[in-house]
């Protein structure tokens, strides 16, 4: 197996390059390009055509259909067998596709591999197989395609083993471009699996086998209800369940398991517990693909997140277009992994809730600091106040809280703290109050005594006030 080329180089596109037969070598027996016309015409004439009870050989040389001689088998899908043919007058190699008995035998098979030749008469596109032409020769259906020297993942995987890393990306990446491309043109394949994927001698990967194409038009479907189409170890969930319900998620599914494949060599469910159809079913449709714990640890965090997605049982979790898987392969790891970016109704209401948010932890760190602030000022007014009350300067402006209180006991002896006796008639703030005698009044009661009230504070004669004459 020979490794990628740099990504810089022209080739970046192309996989590699595996050895397989050459044309002349499936020709078998068939005249080369360059013969005579005479030559060419005879031996043309004396071929035999072919039957359909011819089709159950594996090599038709000697035989003919229309314009083209024929040669060995190069494969067998599900709606038919490929062999390969040589137009006699351009001299160029082809590949033709004769529908299976049981298709044959069919109506509605016939139906669909007519659409499988409009289908493909439309797709043109670097990593699909195009169609060149199709007949029909007594009972038999043809369908003419390019022919790409190469072979499939299938075959190639089972021979050369696992692929790298690198590998499995650049044929998922070229392999997502040709579903992509199809999907545009509005047909899903419903059969996408290793075998279904050549890798020709330039590296190009291709995608052919349209047999089971379908339109995305709902009206054009072939598929009854409950039909089950497509290959057992690479179908999709809801295409077990029904095949009508299939669209291009359950292709992504499909290019999943073959991406599973090309990592690990084995089908998504293999073993004895998935050893038959209903098995095999049941895991697509439940369980975890033993396969995945085949994986290597040297797979990097993108491809496993792809892988996936792919392979996950509901389509809504899964890529919703090859062209988003395109996008996810290219991307970084980091990138891969990242949340999607919410819709724009969404980030607008987040950014109501942030600014808001930021807005009232502004609005609480303000009060905070206001809190904090009054708090520092009242303690710097009470400590200047204690201060100015030790130096002795005016007290107006201090509250009479804030003034210290004056012990009760003075030393008499001491020439600091001698008590200074309050004016006349007024008592001090300390002084004990005279007990009252038992003859007086209860003052809060009785009478007022205006002559000793007048004496007590004026040190005087009583001033009884007078009351203006009548």
């Amino acid at each position: 197996m020979q490794q990628l080329p740099n990504a810089s180089s022209p080739q970046a596109t192309r996989a590699f390059r595996p050895r397989v037969p050459s044309v002349n070598q499936c020709a078998g027996n068939a005249p080369p390009a360059n013969a005579q016309e005479d030559e060419k015409s005879a031996n043309f004439d004396s071929l035999k055509l072919v039957t359909p009870t011819d089709l159950n050989k594996n090599n038709l040389t000697g035989y003919r259909i229309s314009k083209y001689e024929l040669g060995e088998r190069i494969g067998v899908g599900g709606m038919g067998q490929v062999y390969f043919a040589r137009h006699t007058t351009l001299g160029k190699a082809f590949a033709i596709k004769f529908m299976s008995d049981d298709v044959r035998n069919c109506v509605e098979g016939e139906q669909r591999f007519q659409k499988e030749v409009a289908s493909l008469g439309r797709l043109r596109h670097p990593n699909v197989v195009s169609a060149v032409d199709a007949g029909t020769a007594g009972t038999l259906q043809y369908l003419v395609t390019e022919l790409v020297e190469g072979t499939d993942l299938s075959q190639h995987v089972r021979t050369n083993g696992a692929l790298n890393e690198l590998q499995a990306r650049e044929i998922m990446t070229q392999a997502a471009r040709g579903l992509a491309y199809a999907h545009q043109m509005g047909f899903i394949h419903r059969d996408l699996k290793p075998s279904n994927l050549i890798l020709d001698n330039h590296g190009v990967v291709r995608l052919l086998d349209f047999g089971l194409v379908r339109s995305l038009d709902r009206n054009d479907d072939l598929t009854s209800p409950g039909q089950l189409l497509g290959t057992i170890d690479f179908l999709s969930p809801e295409q077990a369940a029904d095949g009508r319900s299939a669209d291009h998620r359950s292709d992504l599914y499909g290019l999943g398991c073959t991406l599973l494949f090309l990592l690990t060599g084995h089908t998504p469910f293999y073993g004895d517990q998935y050893s038959n159809m209903a098995s095999r079913i049941h895991g697509h449709l439940f369980a975890e693909p033993p396969a995945m714990s085949l994986l290597s640890p040297d797979i990097t965090p993108n491809l496993r997140h792809c892988l996936a997605r792919l392979i996950a049982k509901k389509p809504i979790d899964r890529f919703q277009s090859a062209n988003e898987l395109l996008a996810a392969l290219n991307e970084t790891p980091s990138a891969a992994n990242r949340t999607p970016t919410p819709p724009r109704h969404c980030r607008r209401t987040r950014t109501i809730l942030v600014t808001s948010l930021m807005g009232s932890l502004a609005f609480v760190g303000l009060a905070e600091i206001g809190r904090r602030f009054g708090s520092e000022k009242n303690s710097m007014r009470q400590n200047t106040a204690i201060a100015m009350t030790e130096t002795g300067a005016p007290q107006s402006d201090i509250r009479p809280e804030q003034i210290p209180s004056v012990p009760a006991e003075i030393e008499p002896n001491s020439p600091d703290k001698t008590p200074v006796a309050p004016p006349d008639g007024v008592t001090p703030p300390n002084a004990e109050p005279e007990p009252a005698s038992d003859s007086d009044p209860n003052p809060n009661t009785g009478p007022i005594d205006w002559e000793a009230s007048n004496r007590k504070l004026l040190g005087g004669p009583s001033m009884k006030p007078s009351l203006p004459a009548r």
